[in-house]
């Protein structure tokens, strides 16, 4: 009679061993990703701080010839100093690193104008509120909220999103020229 060795010990791993690993891959991943989303979230608010800065400048240099010019789009996108990339395909809109559209007004030989953007959501409208505190905007106003005035709390911009109703709404920021 053949004796059945008992001690030999089983290889692999157990059912409970892979439970545990596949729960710290799943842990470990949402980290991952979430630190990812807030890179991405602080990238497009540095993207939106720096686009305004390139509208001031070119609004400064294109009306420093002709004070009485009015301001709008159109005399942006021909300056050529807006970013391909902040401008749709059909050549006549500057779009936002939030992927809304951004209007720029100013009447002729106003002494104000205006940055809109356009359809923001409240994620963006929260994030947007950190750029605008960082510009020397005049004013800030969300959708139909009172227009806020300087200095531009983010605290204060973020509660009139907090407020703010409907899914989209402008953001509309007033400058001197």
């Amino acid at each position: 009679m053949k004796k059945i060795n008992t001690s030999a010990k089983q290889k692999g791993f157990s059912l409970i061993e892979l439970m545990v690993v596949l729960v710290i891959i799943g842990v470990l991943t949402a980290i991952v990703i979430s630190q990812f989303a807030k890179a991405a979230q602080k990238n497009r608010i540095q993207e939106t701080t720096a686009l305004i800065g390139t509208i001031q400048s070119t609004i400064h240099d294109v009306t420093q010839m002709n004070l009485g010019m009015a301001i709008d789009d159109t005399l942006l996108i021909r300056s050529d100093r807006i970013a391909k990339k902040y401008i749709n395909k059909a050549g006549n809109e500057i779009v936002t690193p939030f992927g809304g559209r951004l209007e720029v007004n100013g009447v002729a030989g106003g002494t104000q104008y205006t940055i809109v953007f356009n359809s923001m959501s409240k994620q963006s409208c929260d994030s947007l509120a950190t750029a605008a505190s960082m510009s020397d905007a005049l004013s800030v106003q969300v959708g139909s909220q009172t227009p806020l005035m300087t200095p531009i709390a983010a605290t204060a911009i973020a509660t009139d999103c907090d407020h703010e109703t409907g899914p989209d709404y402008p953001l509309t920021l007033t400058f001197k020229r």
